[in-house]
């Protein structure tokens, strides 16, 4: 029951409930509680754990993943939503203004940054999870991208704060400067967290969803 539970989308509940039946009436309703959720997650989660191992490696975002998954987020959601009881045109715009709020959020630190903080692979690995997730799924994404970035950045920063303690020389916080930090990793491992926290809200693990 479980099982099924996480493919509809409904809450898990130990006793019956019964399935709203007119789902035009909520699109976000019929988007959240549909398998093809389910499905998209999945595909993001894939694309997160390539770009963590890639963004570690190589501190590059590959082209070959961000293009496909934004084509998949633009193709496969509009349909999969037609096939679900919605409209081409819902899912099609639920896919674009979730691209369009991934992307353009970070291409704003983006410029800001002259993209030394921020690789340009970076903003597209958002704006594809986003043309994927959907415009509410990518903001608490970016919200646990926000936290997580700065945990990393902290990380970073303590082991050279710990050598100027220890030597008594400020000047080795010059090489904090030069750390790179793997931002594509903070990005996936915060839509990992979105995606997970909102899957623990629909087996009924949480009462109510952390943000949107």
């Amino acid at each position: 029951k479980l099982f099924l539970c996480v493919c509809s989308g409904q809450r898990w509940k130990r006793k019956p409930q019964s399935v709203p039946r007119d789902y035009k009436e909520s699109y976000r309703m019929m988007y959240q509680c549909s398998f093809h959720s389910i499905l998209l997650y999945c595909i993001a989660l894939i694309v997160c754990g390539i770009s963590i191992v890639t963004d570690i490696r190589s501190r590059k975002i590959l082209n070959i993943v961000t293009y496909p998954a934004f084509a998949l987020g633009i193709i496969a959601g509009p349909t999969l939503t037609l096939l679900y009881g919605g409209t081409f045109l819902e899912g099609l715009f639920h896919s674009l203004w979730g691209f369009l709020l991934g992307f353009s959020f970070f291409f704003v630190f983006y410029i800001l940054g002259k993209g030394k903080n921020m690789g340009a692979g970076d903003v597209k690995l958002m704006g594809a999870l986003g043309a994927l997730l959907g415009w509410q799924m990518i903001a608490n994404a970016i919200i646990f991208t926000a936290f997580v970035g700065l945990i990393v950045a902290l990380l970073m920063f303590f082991p050279l704060l710990f050598i100027m303690v220890k030597s008594g020389n400020i000047a080795s916080l010059k090489g904090y400067g030069k750390l790179t930090m793997p931002y594509g990793v903070s990005i996936a491992i915060g839509t990992v967290l979105a995606i997970g926290f909102r899957i623990l809200y629909i087996v009924g693990v949480l009462q109510a969803p952390l943000f949107l």
